[in-house]
C-alpha cells in the first residue's frame, strides 16, 4: 500500500485544527504520515497537536511566512509517494484518500486528481462549479487557462512526481492555489474525480483569506499575464485566447477600483486590459468614463500589489 503525506498548513486555528487533523488520522487509507506546518501560531495551536498521541502526526514549527511558505516546507519534509493538502479549516470525509488512491491506481498517466468542495457547515451548497463543462479530466492547460476551474488544494490529492520542481510562489500574497495549479497543468494531466468531496471553511486559506476583492482579481491578471508571456503559456494557449481571458481580468479589477474611487489606478488597469485586447470598444467607454471622475479613495485601504516578477519564489529548506 502506497504512503500518502497529507500536508496541513495552520496558522492561529486552534480552534479548527484538531477537527482537520482527525479527519485525516480517521481516513479508511491509513498508510499516512499527517505533518502539520504551523506558520508561526501564537495561539494554542501547537500545545494542542503536541497531545494527539498518533505516530503518523508530525508537527514542525516555523516562523510566520505565509500558506505558500507552509506548503513548501511540507513538501520538503514529506516521505509519501502521494500528497495531498489539507487547510486546517477543512475536513475530509472517512474515505477521501481511498477513493483519490484508487483513481490513481486505475489511472496510472495522471498525476493531479481533484474532487468537489462544499461549504463546512451546508454539504448542500457546493463551492466548486455547478457546471459539468468545468469538471474536465486530461491535459487541461488550455481549459483552466479560459474558465478557471475551481481547483481547490483540499479538495485535490498528487503523486510525489508532479511536485517534481515545481512549488507554491511564497511571492504571492493571495491567489497562491490559482498560479500553482496553472503551472502544475504544463506537467501532468488532472482527473476529475465525482465520488468524493471535501467540507471547506475556506478556500483560499492564509494570507488571501481577507484580502478585498480588487486585491484577488489583480493578482489573477498578473498570474496569468505571467504564465503566459514567461512560463510557458505562449506555446499552449493562443494569442487571442490569452488576450480575451487576461482583459476580462484586468477590467474586472479595474471596474472594481472605480467604484471604490481609485481612478488613477483603474485607468492603469483598463489601459493594460485594452493591451491585451484592443478591439473589445468596452474598454475604452470605461477608459474614458474612469478619466472624468475624481480620485475619491482613501490610500489606506487600497493596496496595489506590485507587478510580479518572472520568476517563481520558494525556500525549498525551512530553519525552525
Amino acid at each position: 500500500m502506497s504512503k500518502v503525506s497529507v500536508i496541513i498548513p495552520t496558522y492561529n486555528r486552534s480552534s479548527w485544527v484538531l477537527k482537520s487533523i482527525n479527519s485525516v488520522l480517521e481516513q479508511s487509507y491509513n498508510n499516512l504520515e499527517c505533518l502539520v506546518i504551523d506558520d508561526g501560531s501564537t495561539d494554542e495551536t501547537g500545545n494542542l497537536v503536541k497531545e494527539i498521541k498518533d505516530k503518523r502526526l508530525k508537527y514542525i514549527y516555523q516562523k510566520h511566512l505565509g500558506v505558500a511558505a507552509a506548503r513548501n516546507r511540507g513538501l520538503y519534509e514529506m516521505e509519501g509517494e502521494f500528497v495531498a493538502f489539507l487547510d486546517s479549516d477543512s475536513i475530509w470525509p472517512n474515505d477521501f484518500l481511498f477513493t483519490m488512491i484508487k483513481t490513481f491506481k486505475e489511472n496510472p498517466s495522471f498525476g493531479a486528481a481533484y474532487a468537489k468542495g462544499f461549504a463546512i457547515d451546508d454539504v448542500k451548497k457546493c463551492k466548486a462549479p455547478s457546471s459539468e463543462k468545468r469538471r474536465v479530466s486530461g491535459w487541461i492547460t488550455k481549459h483552466y487557462f479560459k474558465n478557471s476551474p475551481c481547483l481547490l488544494p483540499p479538495a485535490m490529492c498528487f503523486r510525489k512526481s508532479a511536485w517534481n520542481n515545481l512549488y507554491w510562489d511564497e511571492n504571492l500574497e493571495s491567489r497562491v492555489d490559482y498560479d500553482v495549479f496553472l503551472r502544475m497543468t504544463k506537467n501532468t494531466k488532472f482527473f476529475f474525480v465525482p465520488d468524493t468531496y471535501v467540507k471547506i471553511g475556506d478556500p483560499e486559506s492564509g494570507l488571501s483569506n481577507n484580502r478585498k476583492e480588487h486585491f484577488k482579481k489583480i493578482y489573477e491578471a498578473y498570474i496569468l499575464e505571467r504564465f503566459y508571456r514567461y512560463l510557458g503559456g505562449n506555446k499552449l494557449v493562443s494569442r487571442r485566447d490569452a488576450g480575451r481571458k487576461i482583459r476580462h481580468r484586468y477590467r474586472k479589477a479595474a471596474k472594481s477600483l472605480s467604484k471604490l474611487g481609485a481612478q488613477s489606478y483603474a485607468i492603469k488597469f483598463y489601459k493594460k486590459a485594452i493591451y491585451w485586447y484592443p478591439v473589445d470598444l468596452r474598454l475604452y467607454l470605461d477608459l474614458l468614463s474612469a478619466q472624468f471622475k475624481k480620485n475619491s479613495y482613501n490610500k489606506k485601504d487600497i493596496q496595489i500589489p506590485p507587478c510580479l516578477p518572472n520568476h517563481i519564489s520558494f525556500a525549498k529548506k525551512r530553519q525552525n
